[in-house]
């Protein structure tokens, strides 16, 4: 239960339904969401739908962690038997709950926001009380170390529009020079280093190289001629489908040889005998 923010980066979306969801429950049999932690959602909307055991999420504004004004949260409930009775709230939670106790109370920072709070957030309701823009979720003060979680990418303690790039600008010798405070984005993370899992490319950790590179001491490095090309195969290369991997020099998933390869299938005559 410590989510704090959902970014939406993938949506989900139901043949009966136009709309997008970053955060979607359906036909649970869960008592409660169990996200007291969850702040913000960036990107997308919010659907609950048939849920007959589950409480309190009704007590939640979700215009308070919705960010997005072209999302919204939808409610769904189509079985003839009336919603299940829920307990109520903490006595000292201000208006909702993720459940019972008064560690599941909604937290606000949206409500009685200055009109010069234009990023949307504040922890107080004074015009300098306002959240920095590249908070998410609320904030604990006005700095960009104050930020519940961060809008874009978190770096050492700070949340910042972008990671520090590997190259900066010399005026001096009108050149571009190595950053030694550089950093790769990984995720919504400035790092100093990838994962061993991942390459460097262009400042950041990806899972594979573009077209025009290739994999080298962990990092992608342009190539000297034509690239190695990488095919993924799902579930095993057959006739089908092996014109799709002319030009592959790396295959990823399983290549299945049979014993019928080399010896060649077994013969029918018509009247039923066998042959070599």
């Amino acid at each position: 239960p410590r989510l704090q923010i959902i970014r939406g980066r993938t949506l989900f979306k139901m043949n009966v339904r136009n709309e997008e969801f970053a955060l979607l429950v359906i036909l649970s049999k869960m008592y409660t969401l169990e996200l007291p932690a969850l702040r913000d959602v960036l990107i997308g909307n919010v659907g609950v739908f048939n849920n007959y055991n589950l409480c309190h999420f009704k007590t939640i504004n979700w215009k308070e962690i919705i960010t997005d004004p072209k999302s919204k949260y939808v409610f769904v409930y189509n079985f003839t038997s009336p919603e299940r009775d829920c307990p109520p709230c903490h006595k000292n939670c201000e208006k909702g709950c993720w459940g019972e106790g008064e560690e599941n109370c909604q937290k606000f920072s949206k409500e009685n926001c200055s009109p010069q709070c234009y990023q949307g957030r504040c922890f107080g309701p004074n015009p300098r009380e306002c959240c920095h823009l590249f908070c998410a979720g609320g904030c604990t003060g006005p700095k960009q170390s104050d930020c519940i979680a961060c809008r874009n990418f978190y770096d050492d303690g700070v949340c910042t529009q972008e990671c520090p790039p590997m190259k900066i600008y010399s005026p001096i010798t009108y050149s571009w020079q190595d950053n030694p405070n550089g950093k790769y984005a990984y995720g919504a993370t400035c790092v100093k280093n990838c994962p061993e899992h991942l390459l460097k490319d262009n400042g950041a950790c990806v899972r594979s190289c573009p077209p025009d590179k290739k994999a080298h001491e962990g990092a992608c490095v342009p190539c000297n001629g034509p690239c190695p090309k990488t095919c993924r195969v799902d579930p095993f290369i057959h006739s089908g489908n092996i014109d799709t991997f002319k030009g592959c020099t790396v295959i990823e998933g399983n290549i299945l040889i049979l014993q019928n390869t080399f010896e060649g299938y077994q013969h029918f005559y018509p009247n039923y005998t066998f042959g070599a």
